[in-house]
């Protein structure tokens, strides 16, 4: 009788269960008398009901990126609020286009959260969760302008500064 490979490592594999099933589980690990550690607290996050910042913000796909002007960023900052003030800054497809590229100055009131280890935003790549409810100021301005902000906000935190 002839067994592929596959039939043997499969037959291995179905014998070798038993004797691994049949393994007392490790001991949790504890302090030198014996008793359990306790597990580590859990983090929650800071969230701030009465935020308002000042920054740059831009929007497309994927990306609503929002950098305060004290140097906090990127933020994931969400729309929804007073979304009408926005309007006349965006064309018909919802992405903001003025001055050569889709940037906005804005000051912002609302609620923002900080501290998920996971992230927020697409991918978690955003270091904080902002929801503006109310546009305190907006001024278009040029991909340009947005960059060199953002790149002044890296360099003053010591960050290398990535070039589009």
């Amino acid at each position: 009788m002839r067994l592929s490979i596959v039939a043997v490592a499969s037959l291995c594999a179905v014998l070798a269960m038993p004797a691994a099933c049949a393994q007392k589980p490790a001991e949790p690990s504890g302090d030198e008398t014996g008793e359990r550690a306790d597990p580590p607290p859990v983090e929650r996050p800071a969230i701030d009901e009465n935020w308002e910042a000042m920054g740059v913000w831009r929007s497309g796909f994927e990306e609503s990126a929002f950098w305060t002007s004290d140097g906090e960023g990127p933020i994931w900052l969400k729309t929804y609020g007073d979304y009408q003030q926005l309007r006349s800054y965006m064309a018909d497809d919802g992405i903001v286009r003025h001055g050569g590229g889709p940037a906005l100055r804005l000051t912002v009131r609302g609620r923002i959260e900080r501290g998920d280890p996971n992230g927020y935003g697409h991918l978690g790549a955003y270091v904080a969760e902002g929801d503006a409810q109310e546009y305190v100021s907006i001024e278009a301005i040029t991909a340009e302008e947005y960059e060199a902000e953002v790149a002044r906000i890296r360099a003053s935190r010591g960050e290398p500064v990535q070039n589009r």
